[in-house]
């Protein structure tokens, strides 16, 4: 799971930095203006934070074999809540459209499901 952890800090934090592909340094990150960025910026932060905490976690738990159900718990719970914060709120299409925006307004460029699909294909892929 820690790897998995550091896949997810590290795609996170390219998609935060860079908008368009090539790593042109155009950033949503940089855009605090607009209910949507606000809350497509917080769904990426989301995704990095708790990537960060699952490996900060793991390091600990991986000395004490007897907290064992208690990080089944924790990695149960992060492992629910991430595909559901990352469909509905690190999507540009989706954010836009839950917020009642229009994606091309709003970002330079977007994209529909193609990589959020992707993405959710690898995870269960790769935890199965």
């Amino acid at each position: 799971m820690t790897y998995a952890a550091i896949g997810l800090v590290l795609y996170s934090g390219y998609t935060l930095c860079f908008e368009r592909m090539f790593l042109a340094w155009d950033t949503t990150l940089n855009q605090w203006d607009e209910l949507i960025l606000v809350v497509y910026n917080m769904g990426w932060l989301y995704n990095v934070f708790t990537g960060i905490a699952i490996i900060l976690y793991m390091r600990g738990a991986a000395q004490n074999f007897a907290r064992a159900r208690m990080i089944e718990s924790v990695l149960v719970a992060w492992a629910c809540s991430l595909p559901l914060v990352s469909c509905f709120f690190s999507n540009r299409w989706r954010t836009s459209k839950i917020f009642g925006g229009e994606p091309d307004h709003v970002f330079k460029q977007h994209n529909y499901d193609a990589d959020l699909l992707l993405t959710m294909l690898a995870a269960v892929s790769w935890c199965c």
